[in-house]
């Protein structure tokens, strides 16, 4: 990181003497300059280079150090990370899952001395990444990774920029150990018919998505802010594995409980909007819905809301998410285009659940 203070160190130290209990582990804290990055001129992500800081894990982490996993901030991990880190990489540098497949993701070079890199094949998600570090290191990773870093215009930061270097050589791994959140009812694999997003075979994604071993709270699917981030296939909402684990931590648990009412609510009206939405569209009303919407909005403080059937909530948290979109947009004509849209999420939604068996 970039500062700690000395109260969250000593938080820090203690979780640590905590967990040590149940299975002995350390913590090392290192603060790192954001110079070098500040001097290739890089867009910072969230208004910081903090992203950026795995980009010297070869250097930063000890020499002893020889394989190591990274993981993004915004994940949970529910398998063994032992049997990760007991996959062979085959001689590669890199082990990830893929990302959310785009063919049109190609690196623009900042002058004409340098030829585009073309990286939308093997495209990988770099919030984890099970890393050999002796060839990172024998290899000189770091040094590629700036000069692409100060040649090219990186729109995805540092995981444009780690999959040009790694062209060739990454491994994929099974895409149980990095499940994005919104891919859970929106994925059209390698095997079914329609334009692909997802770069894997549909058995292999449908047995990732009911016994994932790493959850990613991609974007903006955050647990700490929505605890009802979507049902998974065993009636749970994927937010609340997140809260499951705040219950078993040490130090910081009560800290954070007290987050999780407002986590509870956060997208309660925005859902049930979308279930609403739902039953206009059952009943063969769609067309009615932009004057829904805008009259739903305009009586928020007065709707008594209901339940919402299990079975529709996934479906009415995507119908309520674009339904908030559109009427935040209303005076760009998007409520208007809303029946629409909403035909098309259902059909793509009902389409890609027929495929989970």
């Amino acid at each position: 990181m970039d500062f700690i203070g000395q109260e969250i160190k000593d938080k820090l130290q203690n979780l640590i003497l905590e967990l040590s209990k149940i299975y002995p582990c350390t913590l090392s804290i290192l603060v790192l300059d954001d110079e070098i990055l500040r001097a290739q001129s890089l867009p910072t992500l969230n208004g910081n280079y903090l992203a950026y800081y795995r980009l010297k894990i070869g250097s930063v982490l000890p020499q002893s150090i020889t394989k190591c996993v990274y993981l993004d901030i915004d994940m949970l991990v529910l398998g063994d990370l032992r049997e990760l880190f007991a996959i062979d990489l085959q001689g590669k540098i890199c082990g990830a899952v893929m990302d959310y497949y785009n063919a049109n993701r190609v690196l623009k070079p900042k002058s004409e001395t340098y030829p585009p890199i073309d990286i939308s094949v093997n495209y990988f998600n770099s919030g984890m990444m099970l890393i050999d570090l002796e060839l990172w290191r024998k290899e000189k990773i770091e040094k590629k990774i700036f000069e692409i870093a100060a040649n090219y215009y990186c729109p995805t930061h540092d995981q444009d920029i780690l999959n040009a270097v790694m062209l060739g050589r990454f491994y994929k791994l099974s895409i149980e150990w990095n499940i994005l959140a919104y891919v859970y009812c929106d994925a059209i694999c390698l095997d079914d018919k329609g334009k692909i997003n997802i770069s894997y075979q549909r058995k292999d994604f449908n047995n990732a998505l009911k016994n994932p071993k790493i959850f990613h709270y991609y974007i903006r699917y955050k647990p700490w802010r929505d605890s009802k981030i979507y049902l998974d296939y065993h009636n749970k909402f994927l937010g609340q594995y997140w809260w499951d684990m705040v219950e078993q931590t040490p130090i910081f648990k009560e800290e954070l409980l007290k987050k999780k009412p407002q986590a509870d609510n956060a997208l309660s009206f925005q859902c049930y909007l979308g279930y609403q939405l739902l039953k206009l569209y059952q009943k063969g009303l769609f067309l009615a819905t932009p004057f829904y919407v805008y009259y739903f909005y305009g009586k928020k403080d007065l709707i008594k809301m209901g339940e919402i059937p299990l079975q529709d909530y996934n479906l009415s948290y995507q119908l309520g998410r674009l339904a908030a979109h559109a009427y935040s947009k209303c005076k760009q004509g998007r409520l208007m285009e809303l029946p629409f849209r909403v035909i098309s999420v259902i059909r793509r939604f009902r389409k890609n659940q027929a495929r989970i068996f």
